[in-house]
């Protein structure tokens, strides 16, 4: 399990009891206007994409919340997205999605 804190920050890996809040965030289509991809239109698909999420395998994904309130804030991540065979170089893609207060 990774955990990385900052002075006001903490990001995490997800755990399962996230998903109302990652729910919350990946069904706002205006916080997800750019990442209509994956909008989730009801909460089993914001449980695929979870546990997607917490598998990490394809990139590592965060949810990221306020110390000490442990409030949710939103999401970070990458993705690798190419793998060349050739030079063994791997491209990233990353994303951050920001929770507005609904």
């Amino acid at each position: 399990m990774i955990k990385l804190e900052t002075e006001r920050l903490i990001l995490r890996d997800y755990k399962e009891t996230d998903l109302t809040k990652m729910h919350r965030l990946w069904s706002d289509k205006d916080t997800m206007y750019y990442l209509d991809d994956i909008l989730c239109h009801s909460v089993e698909d914001s449980a695929k994409y979870l546990k997607i999420g917490m598998a990490n395998a394809d990139g590592h994904y965060f949810c990221i919340t306020e110390k000490p309130s442990d409030d949710f804030i939103g999401s970070i991540g990458y993705t690798m997205i190419l793998f060349n065979l050739q030079s063994k170089q791997t491209q990233y893609i990353q994303g951050f999605s920001e929770h507005k207060h609904i």
